[in-house]
């Protein structure tokens, strides 16, 4: 039997691919999270989920895709038009690139007898995050992989290999078949902290001489048709990548004469520590949200903050070097200090004495204007007249560094995906390929051909 590679989610979203690899005895997914649509979701926030039907009804709303032998069968209440995992004799392993929502929110869903791969430092991160109430439902257990290390899957191959992204674990996988290589480049940049990463990954993938580069294009989305994309490595002047973000914060807290306030999206580690080294050289003090802390304190102990609880909110296991402030002391001398404020706490701020304050947006929720919520996060704002300054860089590679991942690693057959204009992504001498969703693909000494389409 030749290798099957379908793809069911994430052709022209932003997020939410999930891919299947199949053989005579095996198969595996990769990824498995959500989409966002801001226009008219069906799980809004508000609609309760319903626990016990949570994976029947979330195929029956689109939202995750009816695929043979990954769910069990007692999340069905009548027999479903699909092989549950019970009844299906192949061996399965589903492999997650990083924990973003986008690309593992619904990884629960999963029958615990499937293996759930990722990277040892995802893993680490998701201990974390769990242990902040922000596990995926329903429960169930994973299992970390150190970077550069083989996991077999009947015949096929899978190996996590690290790239810089705005979150810990970030990886792309190299997949092994008897038919040929396959790499998936998960969500990628050269302009983070790590851009030894993707060097080191190209150095991999071109030596696998890969036949198929699964391949990312977010920023694709966001210029004309018509641009033509020149590929480049280089960092230009004005880029802000997220080692100068620092000094970015510093001198603008250095400009403004109240408290600053800062939005961010504390999986983003890293982002996490640029607010406290600015602040830092500022001369403010960074004030977490306890969650945040939490996170701080389990992969940069060293660093300098302190925490401010309101009224209510859960303290969660801080190490007993944890330093809490209060409200009063905050309100004393708000320009000592640089205050976590995430939208659903925004209420908080209240409380806070907001003369000539100063808000950070950095890439924390909502992100822009199509999430409703971020226009009325701007009304706050503007009620109370402190100004609203984005200071923040992406997690995805620039146009021009896609195509030169892309031309470096020079594939026979590119499939450009998570993006709303993947079709801009072309290769270097290869094949582009636009799968349509639940398109199948049949992979054979190298050939890629479609079963739709002969």
């Amino acid at each position: 039997m030749p290798t099957i590679i379908k793809f069911y989610r994430g052709l022209k979203t932003i997020g939410g691919t999930i891919i299947e690899i199949q053989s005579e005895n095996a198969s595996i997914l990769f990824d498995f999270g959500s989409v966002f649509n801001g226009d008219k979701p069906v799980l809004d926030g508000v609609i309760q989920e319903r626990k016990h039907a949570l994976v029947r009804d979330l195929i029956k709303i689109g939202a995750i895709p009816a695929i043979d032998g990954y769910y069990e069968s007692s999340e069905f209440t009548i027999e479903p038009p699909f092989v549950t995992a019970e009844k299906d004799p192949r061996e399965r392993a589903v492999f997650i690139s990083h924990l973003h929502l986008d690309h593992m929110a619904y990884m629960g869903c999963i029958s615990k007898s499937i293996p759930v791969y990722m990277s040892t430092d995802s893993l680490k991160l998701y201990k974390s995050l769990s242990s902040i109430n922000e596990e995926v439902v329903p429960y169930r257990e994973y299992q970390g992989v150190p970077y550069d290390t083989d996991i077999q899957v009947g015949d096929i191959v899978v190996r996590f290999v690290p790239v810089d992204h705005d979150i810990p674990g970030a990886s792309a996988l190299i997949i092994t078949t008897h038919d040929g290589k396959i790499i998936y480049s998960g969500d990628l940049r050269l302009h983070g902290n790590h851009p030894e990463f993707i060097e080191s990954f190209l150095g991999t993938a071109k030596a696998m001489n890969p036949s198929i580069l699964i391949m990312e294009g977010t920023t694709l989305s966001f210029s004309e048709e018509t641009t033509v994309i020149e590929p480049s490595n280089q960092i230009t002047l004005e880029t802000l990548t997220e080692g100068l973000l620092p000094t970015q914060i510093e001198e603008q807290l250095k400009q403004t004469d109240g408290i600053g306030i800062f939005n961010i999206y504390h999986r983003n580690i890293e982002r996490m520590i640029g607010m406290i080294e600015g602040a830092k050289k500022a001369g403010r003090i960074t004030i977490l949200e306890p969650e945040t802390a939490y996170l701080a304190q389990q992969f940069y102990p060293e660093k300098e903050f302190v925490t401010y609880c309101p009224k209510g909110s859960k303290e969660y296991a801080l190490n007993e070097k944890t330093i809490y402030i209060t409200l009063e002391e905050i309100n004393e001398k708000p320009s000592s200090y640089f205050l976590q404020n995430s939208y659903h706490h925004l209420l908080e701020l209240l409380d806070i004495n907001l003369k000539r304050a100063i808000y950070i947006h950095s890439n924390g929720a909502p992100l822009g204007d199509y999430d409703p919520s971020y226009n009325n996060l701007l009304k706050f704002l503007n009620t109370f007249q402190v100004p609203f300054v984005s200071i923040g860089t992406g997690g995805h590679a620039h146009e021009e560094h896609l195509k030169y991942i892309v031309d470096e690693i020079n594939p026979d057959y590119l499939i450009p995906l998570h993006s709303f204009k993947p079709e801009r992504l072309l290769p270097k001498d290869g094949i582009q390929v636009l799968p349509d969703y639940n398109e199948s693909f049949i992979f054979e000494n190298g050939q890629l051909t479609s079963e739709s389409r002969k």
